[in-house]
């Protein structure tokens, strides 16, 4: 249905979730000791899950490009049914993951961006612009009116109230890790995307120029107006209102980070088509597309790092080379498995429900 794959993608989904490790277990065992390590590890804060995002707003905008096409109203209607499906899925198990104890869950909040999008794949692009435009000016708004601290430890590593139903809604539309308000800009961004030609290489070179450049111009808008600002106000209410750091999220970081996100894309549908080497562009392909396994085993490995007693050797070089051996993992487990199978387990059990 919809277009031909273009094997880029998931080779950008495999790098995403290398990205998301990087973060992930950097923040697990603490490693910020201000090395370039892990300042390196830092860059990518926000931007694996807004990759993320972008790439499941382009995913489902090419499913769903045939029947919105057809504009037939029982075809997009079963398309609209099965992302539901599918949202409800990774919700519950996004749930159960937090309820064991990871907190940095993003499957629940999958769940909402995926059932607004289902009522959003049929918006003509115009319609999409403009509702991802006042979706982020409605989200800054709420940081500049309402306390985005609301509910946080000191360290912003628990949330409190999170299973009561007011602070489940807040944290789940307001400021929660990834909040729906403006998270959900991502996923409209990947739904215009989804609707380009990108197989037209000359149409990636100008994306691909106007999104470095784009970011280039912000991130440096960014640090002259928080140099600027922490003399006349305070350092930190500077950040607050300009830093392109994922918490909060300003408005200067979902175009910052969409715009290194569409970078990313341009260049690796760009290595999909250029790569040679059969086995291990297989491996990236078929790890891309177990992303949601993968996810899932990386939350175990938590549980490694644990158990390993990792977890308090606060330093960059073990949450990076622990991250870069699971990736390792995650490749070759994927090639196995694509040999008797063309999903990842859950992928399986998800299309096998929804």
């Amino acid at each position: 249905m919809g277009k031909k794959r273009i094997v880029g993608l998931d080779i950008a989904r495999c790098f995403a979730i290398l990205g998301m490790m990087f973060v992930n277990y950097k923040e697990a065992i603490g490693a910020n000791d201000g090395s370039f390590l892990a300042g390196l590890n830092s860059l990518l804060e926000g931007r694996a899950a807004a990759l993320f995002l972008i790439l499941a707003g382009v995913g489902i905008s090419i499913m769903s490009q045939t029947a919105v096409q057809s504009k037939d109203p029982i075809r997009i209607k079963k398309v609209r049914i099965t992302l539901i499906k599918r949202a409800t899925f990774l919700g519950l198990l996004g749930l159960v993951l937090y309820a064991i104890g990871w907190t940095a869950d993003i499957l629940h909040y999958y769940c909402v961006y995926m059932i607004i999008a289902a009522f959003l794949i049929d918006l003509d692009d115009n319609s999409l612009w403009g509702l991802g435009i006042l979706t982020l000016l409605f989200s800054s708004l709420f940081q500049l009116v309402f306390d985005y601290t609301a509910n946080w430890s000191a360290d912003f590593s628990y949330y409190i109230g999170f299973w009561t139903p007011h602070g489940f809604i807040r944290n789940l539309f307001l400021n929660g890790y990834h909040p729906v308000f403006p998270w959900i800009c991502f996923i409209i961004l990947g739904l215009l995307l989804g609707r380009l030609d990108l197989k037209n290489k000359e149409l990636r070179k100008q994306l691909t120029f106007w999104a470095l450049g784009t970011a280039v111009v912000i991130e440096a808008t960014s640090k002259i107006l928080i140099y600027r600002f922490e003399k006349t106000i305070n350092l930190e209410i500077a950040q607050f209102l300009f830093d392109t750091k994922p918490m909060a999220p300003t408005g200067w970081y979902v175009i910052a980070a969409s715009a290194t996100a569409v970078a990313a894309i341009m260049l690796f549908i760009r290595i999909g088509e250029i790569w040679q080497s059969v086995k291990l562009k297989r491996s990236l392909i078929m790890t891309g597309q177990m992303a949601l396994t993968h996810y899932v085993l990386h939350v175990l490995g938590i549980g490694i790092l644990e158990e390993t007693g990792l977890i308090d050797v606060p330093s960059p070089w073990v949450s990076t080379l622990f991250s870069l051996s699971m990736f390792v993992f995650f490749l070759v487990f994927s090639y196995a498995w694509s040999y008797k199978f063309n999903r990842g387990p859950l992928e399986l059990v998800m299309r096998k429900i929804a």
